[in-house]
C-alpha cells in the first residue's frame, strides 16, 4: 500500500479507520460496567469480541444494553 511520507501508517489504514474511536475500561469493575452501558445509550452500533454469553456475567450481553 502507499505509505505517508514520514508516517509507518499507509493511507489505507488511516482511511479505514477515519472518525473511529477506542476506550480501554476494566469490565469487571462496577464503574467500567456503568461506562459501558452509557457509551452504548449513545452509539449507534457497539462491537464485541467475547464467546458467545462471555459478556452475560458484566450484565453487558445484548439483552442488558437494548
Amino acid at each position: 500500500p502507499p505509505w505517508l511520507s514520514g508516517s509507518a501508517e499507509s493511507a489505507y489504514y488511516l482511511c479505514a479507520n477515519r472518525g473511529k474511536r477506542s476506550v480501554t475500561v476494566d469490565m469487571a469493575k462496577p464503574e467500567g460496567q456503568a461506562l459501558i452501558k452509557q457509551l452504548a445509550a449513545q452509539s449507534d452500533v457497539v462491537l464485541e469480541n467475547f464467546k458467545v454469553g462471555g459478556l452475560k456475567k458484566y450484565g453487558l450481553d445484548y439483552a442488558s444494553l437494548k
